[in-house]
């Protein structure tokens, strides 16, 4: 079962302006936002609490992404009393369980790449080898990490710590990613769609539309990808399907979800579909 937080409630402490967060536990999410703020919410009998993360940096960060755990909406508003709960087939793994490659990546401006440890206190600074601001991160595991970025930055790693442009060949800022064990697939501006089996060669795939796509999510059998005006595409695997205005007539900038339950955050607030 996954509860949706609210990143936007009042509490004393917590994010200003939140840009991202990643649940990696039952009520605990790490929220990651502008100017280096990086907080740890922990659900708790008084509404919850706020931890404040030491990122060392002042460049906003804009995308995180977990070993283990699953992204949540952010900000979004509380669910209606009582509090409603949404099923989630994702099969919980405890910190108490992660291992030593288990961590939470982090990206933002000026070619900023995180790593937080499992323990959700020790914030590493990881080797880029870029300027360009990020905006989306992804990965297999604690090694395998691919991030994308303005002006059609494309980062890879092999082992989670150095990072090296991909060339795929498109200039066009790039917002959302998704991927499995082989395969990734990437959108940004003007309706551009990259796809990937190995991270080293790039295909552009077919779209009807040139809105901005911003959020890219899937499960083992589709990958949803969203944007602007009512735009939305669904990729099986094999080609990209349109799905215009299904989800909202409206600017879509990140969805979510497990096999049963999606959810996209657009202009006209959270919206829950199905395929």
């Amino acid at each position: 079962m996954l509860v949706l937080l609210s990143l936007s409630a009042a509490h004393a402490a917590g994010p200003v302006h939140p840009n991202a967060s990643w649940s990696v536990d039952r009520g605990v999410a790490v929220v990651v936002g502008d100017r280096g703020e990086a907080w740890v919410f922990e659900d708790d009998a008084s509404g919850g609490t706020w931890t404040a993360l030491a990122t060392g940096t002042d460049a906003d960060l804009n995308a995180i992404w977990g070993t283990d755990g699953i992204r949540v909406p952010d900000p979004v508003e509380w669910v209606p009393d009582p509090v409603e709960w949404v099923p989630d087939p994702v099969e919980w793994l405890p910190r108490s369980d992660w291992g030593a490659g288990d961590a939470l990546i982090v990206a933002g401006d000026d070619g900023t790449l995180l790593r937080i440890d499992a323990d959700l206190r020790v914030v590493t600074r990881l080797s880029s080898g870029s300027t360009a601001d990020l905006y989306g991160v992804w990965g297999t595991d604690g090694a395998a990490l691919t991030a994308v970025g303005a002006g059609g930055a494309v980062l890879t790693s092999t082992d989670g710590q150095r990072f090296s442009a991909a060339k795929v060949p498109t200039r066009t800022d790039l917002y959302g990613i998704w991927g499995t064990d082989g395969a990734v697939l990437v959108a940004g501006d003007l309706g551009e769609v990259w796809w990937s089996t190995d991270r080293m060669r790039w295909t552009r795939l077919a779209t009807d539309r040139t809105e901005t796509l911003r959020g890219v999510w899937g499960t083992d059998g589709a990958v949803v990808v969203v944007g602007d005006a009512g735009t939305a595409y669904v990729h099986d695997g094999h080609a990209l399907y349109p799905m215009h205005g299904r989800i909202t007539s409206g600017d879509a900038w990140s969805v979510g979800g497990t096999l049963d339950a999606w959810w996209a955050e657009t202009d006209k607030g959270l919206v829950w579909f199905d395929l």
